[in-house]
C-alpha cells in the first residue's frame, strides 16, 4: 500500500469522486441554506485553488484519491482551508 500527497486541481479527474462526495454531503446537511443545491461549490472558482492564489491537495493510496482538501489566500499571512473530505 503506497499513500502519496499530490498538489493539483479540482478539476482533476482523480479529485471528481471527493467532489461530488463533497457536494452531496453539503446539499444534504445544509439544504437550500446556500441556494440552490451545488450552490456552495460553484461559489468559489478553481482558479483560486491554485497557486499564486491557493492550492488543492489530494491524498492518494495505490493512485486512489482518499482524501483532499484546498486553501485559498486572503494575505501573504492568511489562508482558509476549504473542500476538506475524506
Amino acid at each position: 500500500m503506497t499513500d502519496s500527497f499530490l498538489y493539483t486541481t479540482p478539476i482533476d479527474p482523480r479529485a471528481a469522486p471527493l467532489i461530488e462526495a463533497l457536494t452531496w454531503e453539503y446539499t444534504t446537511r445544509y439544504g437550500d441554506y446556500f441556494g440552490e443545491p451545488g450552490e456552495e461549490m460553484r461559489r468559489y472558482p478553481a482558479e483560486l485553488f491554485a497557486p499564486p492564489h491557493g492550492n488543492f491537495l489530494l491524498l492518494t493510496r495505490d493512485g486512489n484519491a482518499i482524501a483532499g482538501g484546498a486553501f485559498k489566500l486572503y494575505d501573504e499571512r492568511t489562508a482558509e482551508l476549504k473542500r476538506v473530505w475524506t
